[in-house]
């Protein structure tokens, strides 16, 4: 029995004899430095911790940067119009190469990003690293969170709960963290479900739960993943009223 693997898809298992194919397994199934994947993957969860821990402290004590930041008092609208562009980009650039360096499987370029012009959001292939041990797969997936929590954090920081370019800047860093954060969506949040799960289709099977097409009776697993669904859906309302409604109500106070 062998693992197989195709861009985009979820790990199937085959049973073909050992061959060029499983060779090629064989590379993708370890990271590019297996010596230092550990390392990595204990730096990626310090960080995590450490700035989920910092940015929480500063949330509470100075407040939660909402849209109203575009409305920075003394600073030009097209100066801030700018910063949240500038500060989406980088954002974006930094949280999907941490992907790309610590999704790297041995012998192999790095992992290349999708843009989408669009919806202005960049994706990056993981789908080799379902077939490598947990550490690693670890780093893989939770490198992009703990960028954009030591962006968010150090933004914090510098901002001191004050109105300007770097609170703005925690501003956009929330909203994108939050943004990735929701299961029920394409994004982080659900691959991170899966990885914890150890279960890459847990999503697709618990939507077959909701909907009554499931085969078998659903494990617990899957009702997790249903209620991080849900809460997911409370995410992107949150997201919708936090960022977009408070944005609206200070334009129009300002506007009276």
């Amino acid at each position: 029995m062998f693992v197989g693997v195709r861009d985009g898809t979820a790990p199937v298992i085959l049973q073909v004899p050992p061959g060029e194919l499983t060779a090629s397994l064989g590379q993708t199934c370890v990271p590019s430095r297996p010596w230092a994947a550990g390392l990595a993957s204990a730096a990626s969860v310090g960080v995590l911790l450490v700035a989920t821990a910092t940015s929480a402290w500063l949330l509470a004590a100075h407040g939660y940067p909402d849209g109203a930041a575009l409305l920075a008092p003394g600073q030009p609208l097209a100066l801030s119009l700018v910063l949240v562009i500038v500060a989406a980009v980088v954002g974006s650039v930094l949280h999907e190469l941490a992907h790309m360096v610590l999704g790297r499987a041995r012998g192999q370029s790095l992992p290349r990003a999708k843009v989408n012009g669009r919806t202005a959001v960049a994706r990056t292939n993981l789908t080799h690293t379902w077939v490598w041990p947990f550490i690693p797969r670890t780093a893989a997936f939770g490198g992009g969170l703990a960028v954009d929590l030591a962006v968010l954090s150090g933004a914090l920081l510098a901002a001191g709960g004050r109105p300007g370019a770097a609170w703005l800047v925690a501003s956009v860093t929330l909203l994108r963290i939050a943004w990735q954060l929701r299961p029920h969506r394409r994004t982080d949040g659900r691959f991170l479900l899966a990885h914890l799960c150890d279960d890459p289709a847990v999503v697709t099977t618990a939507m077959g739960v909701l909907r009554g097409r499931a085969l078998g009776r659903p494990g617990i697993r899957h009702l997790l993943a249903l209620a991080a669904m849900g809460a997911g859906l409370l995410l992107e309302g949150f997201i919708t009223y936090w960022w977009g409604w408070r944005l609206v109500a200070q334009l129009l106070h300002v506007a009276g």
